[in-house]
Parts: C-alpha cells; structure tokens; sequence
C-alpha cells in the first residue's frame, strides 16, 4: 500500500517538475534605432509616431551576443507590444513607456509609423528599469529629437517541434558556439 502511494506521487512530482519546465518561453528585448520623430493624434486615443531616417536593422540578443536582424513588416515582432522609447535631444535622454499596436516600416524612404498609446502602469519584466524614469508623452518633446531609440519587449513561442539551441543542425551566426 505504501509503496502504491509512493509510486503515485513521485509520479505527480515528476509531472509537475515537467509541465513547469516545458512552458518556458524566450524572452528578448529588441532595440531599434532611428533619426528625428513626428507624433500626431490618431484614431481611438491613440497617437501616430513617425520616425524619420531608421537604420535597417534591429539588434536581437542571441547566446549573450547582440545579431542584427534586417528592418521589415515581415521580421518585427507580433503586436501588441510593450516598448520603452527613447529619446535623445539637446537637453539629454527622455524615456516614455508605450504601447504599440500596429506598424508600417517604409523601406524605401527609411521611415517607421507606429500607432502607440502611452502606458500608464508597466506590468512586465524586461523594461522594468525605464519604468522609473518614464516622462509624459507629448507632440512637442518628440518633435524636439535629434534621435529616438525603442527597446522592445518581445516573447517568442517556441514551437514544441523547434530544434534545440545547441543541435548541429541548429543555424547560429558565424562564430557562436554552444
């Protein structure tokens, strides 16, 4: 009888260990950079920013070293999304914490739209440490950048069939062991 009951529950603890270890799911925080910014009203409360002169590229941390992935509709990552945008003008840095819930990128003139809702109260993880030190949000402090940075909080599901991180049949860039 004893041993039944020890069977059954080493079993329950072997199940529960699993289920905890099978739900993790990347985490990442994708920075973009770009140039001078626009912010205008949009529809339902939300706001249009429209960053002019954007780099190509957005640097995704992979195995502790930065990869730069190519700027399209088709790379970034799925909406809505939380974002610490950041703010570079003359009188220094000014963060604000966004939300944003659709994008345009226009390869051919460098420019990103975003349709954004500032974020009254952050809730995740990565972007805690801008948390702190988010500014109000407004047409006039935007306009007045030189250059604006946004920090990305993105999570990856990782498909149940995808290889693992260390396979040899896994690509990794050039240079990146496991």
């Amino acid at each position: 009888m004893f041993r039944t009951i020890s069977i059954v529950g080493l079993l329950l603890v072997c199940s529960i260990i699993g289920t905890g270890i099978a739900d993790d799911n990347t985490r990442y925080v994708a920075y973009l950079q770009g140039g001078a910014g626009a912010l205008s009203e949009g529809a339902n409360g939300t706001m249009v920013l429209t960053i002019a002169d954007m780099v190509p590229y957005y640097s995704v941390p992979v195995m502790n070293r930065n990869i730069l992935m190519p700027l399209s509709q088709d790379t970034l990552p799925e909406l809505p999304i939380d974002a610490a945008l950041v703010q570079n003008g003359a009188e220094g840095e000014t963060v604000y914490l966004i939300k944003i819930s659709s994008w345009n990128y226009a390869p051919d003139t460098n420019e990103l739209s975003l349709a954004i809702a500032p974020v009254e109260f952050y809730e995740g993880g990565l972007l805690q440490e801008f948390a702190d030190i988010k500014g109000e949000l407004s047409a006039e402090n935007v306009e007045e950048a030189l250059s604006i940075g946004l920090y990305l909080e993105s999570l990856e599901f990782t498909p149940e069939n995808a290889p693992a991180a260390c396979d040899p049949n896994f690509w990794r860039p050039p240079g990146v062991k496991c």
